[in-house]
């Protein structure tokens, strides 16, 4: 497991460009470095920090973040055990998720023509409905195209995810011991 998860900063961090925004030490943090960080972050969260003053706060937190990161070092907490496990545990969902991108998500496209089919199969779920789940006004495609398109492209990517699976268990010959599990 020591091995697998390596997690010396030399090797992964490449140098980023960009004016320098902060130094720790000798070790320059750039405005790419900055841009980096920020885009890891979920969109949601990402637009709150469009202002200046927000980045900065945003830039004073990242340098604590790597300050107590080699505190931490320091103290040998990377020779942990459970940190050791965590960081296997992290690298191992990352390259799951970078897979899932890549032979899945990559696959699901939507056309036009595929929304029309799937709103016009699927209507009475866009529709209003009373108390009794009886129509009472059906909406246009227009109306609700966004929930529409994310409710299809949810299928697809399931059903492509699911392909999937299917296809490694096949590969991989495996079997399930369900008469054990209790």
């Amino acid at each position: 497991l020591d091995e697998t998860v390596q997690m010396n900063p030399n090797q992964v961090k490449k140098t980023r460009p960009g004016a320098v925004v902060a130094k720790i030490g000798k070790r320059e943090i750039t405005v790419g470095d900055l841009e980096f960080e920020m885009n890891q972050l979920p969109p949601s969260v990402r637009d709150q920090f469009q202002s200046r003053e927000n980045k900065l706060q945003f830039l004073r937190e990242y340098i604590a973040t790597e300050l107590l990161y080699d505190t931490a070092k320091r103290a040998g907490l990377d020779r942990e055990p459970e940190i050791v496990e965590g960081a296997f545990q992290a690298k191992k969902a990352l390259m799951v998720r970078k897979l899932l991108d890549d032979r899945v998500a990559s696959k699901v496209d939507v056309t036009d023509e595929d929304l029309q089919l799937y709103f016009e199969a699927n209507k009475e779920k866009y529709a209003e409905t009373d108390e009794e789940g009886n129509v009472t006004a059906e909406k246009s495609l227009q109306d609700v195209r966004e929930q529409v398109y994310n409710d299809y492209a949810r299928q697809k990517y399931q059903n492509a995810y699911q392909g999937l699976i299917e296809r490694m268990l096949m590969a991989e010959n495996v079997r399930f011991f369900e008469s054990r599990v209790e």
